[in-house]
């Protein structure tokens, strides 16, 4: 359904960790954190991009080595 559309915006709220990314055709993706302790998500992407979200709002950016 999302594949081959285009994102219109990202928000990362840095309080909670949930993401919401907004596609041109007007649907939105949210991706909530509900723990504390543990990963909320993990959202992967061509060429090995990794984003995980951490607990106390923060995230983690694996890319591919050169």
């Amino acid at each position: 359904m999302l594949v081959g559309k285009r994102i219109a915006r990202i928000f990362h709220d840095a309080e909670t960790s949930d993401l919401s990314i907004h596609f041109d055709v007007g649907l939105t993706l949210d991706l909530f954190h509900d723990s504390s302790f543990f990963e909320g998500w993990q959202l992967q992407g061509n060429n090995d991009f990794l984003l995980v979200s951490t607990p106390g709002g923060k995230y983690s950016l694996f890319e591919p080595e050169s």
